[in-house]
C-alpha cells in the first residue's frame, strides 16, 4: 500500500507518532480500542479471570506508552506487531508470578501443594507448546483486531442496509434464504452487497495492517 506521504513506512510512522504524544486524546482513545480488546483477550485465553486480564490490559497499554518514545519502525529490527507482542506475554507471565507468590504467601505450613492452573502456567512458559498456544491466541486476536478495524471504516463509506447485508452474510455466517427474508433483499442485492463490501473490505485489512505495522 502507497500513500502520498512516501509510502507504507511513512503511514506506520504518522500513526505510531500519534500515540507518542500523551496529549492526543483522540489517538489514544483509538489506541485503547484497537488493542484493549486484543490484549484482554489474549490474557482470556492465558487462563486468567475476566477481572484480571483486564488488569494485565491496562498494564499493558500503561507499560506500552511509556515506551513507545523509544519505539522506532525498522524492519530489520522486528515490527510493531512483535514487539507489542512481547509486552503484552511479558505482563501475562509477570502477573502469574504475582499471583503464585501471593498464593504461597498465604500458606499457614509447609506443605506439599497440589499444583494450580496458575503455577502450571509459569513452569509452562518456557515450554515451546505453551509459546506455541500464546502465538496461536495472539495471531487469532490479531486478525480479528484487523477485521473489525477495516469493518468498522468500510461501513462509515457504504448504504446501512448494504453493510448490513455483508454483515449478515459474511461476518455472521447467516443462509442466504434467511438474510433475503429478514432484509427484504432480493438474492441479487445480497450477494452484489456481499461482492462489493467484500472487495473493499479486503483493501481496507491490508491498509490497516500496513499501518499496524504487521510485517
Amino acid at each position: 500500500m502507497r500513500n502520498e506521504d512516501g509510502g507504507e513506512k511513512a503511514t506506520r510512522a504518522s500513526l505510531l507518532a500519534r500515540v507518542r504524544d500523551w496529549g492526543d486524546d483522540e489517538g489514544w482513545r483509538e489506541f485503547h480500542a484497537l488493542y484493549g480488546p486484543l490484549i484482554r483477550n489474549v490474557a482470556r485465553q492465558s487462563g486468567l479471570p475476566e477481572s484480571e486480564a483486564d488488569d494485565v490490559a491496562q498494564e499493558t497499554l500503561l507499560a506500552v506508552a511509556k515506551k513507545l518514545p523509544g519505539f522506532e519502525y525498522d524492519p530489520a529490527r522486528g515490527s510493531f506487531k512483535a514487539w507489542l507482542r512481547l509486552n503484552v506475554r511479558s505482563r501475562i507471565a509477570d502477573h502469574w508470578r504475582r499471583v503464585a507468590r501471593r498464593d504461597k504467601g498465604m500458606e499457614e505450613a509447609p506443605r506439599a501443594v497440589e499444583p494450580s492452573s496458575q503455577t502450571d502456567f509459569i513452569e509452562r512458559i518456557p515450554d515451546p507448546k505453551a509459546e506455541e498456544a500464546l502465538g496461536k491466541a495472539w495471531e487469532k486476536e490479531w486478525e480479528t483486531t484487523l477485521l473489525r478495524a477495516a469493518a468498522d471504516r468500510v461501513r462509515t463509506r457504504v448504504a446501512p442496509k448494504t453493510f448490513l447485508l455483508f454483515d449478515l452474510l459474511v461476518l455472521q455466517g447467516q443462509s442466504l434464504r434467511d438474510v433475503c427474508r429478514a432484509t427484504g433483499a432480493s438474492a441479487a442485492e445480497a450477494y452484489l452487497a456481499k461482492h462489493r463490501v467484500g472487495k473493499s473490505l479486503r483493501r481496507e485489512v491490508e491498509q490497516v495492517r500496513a499501518e499496524l505495522g504487521d510485517d
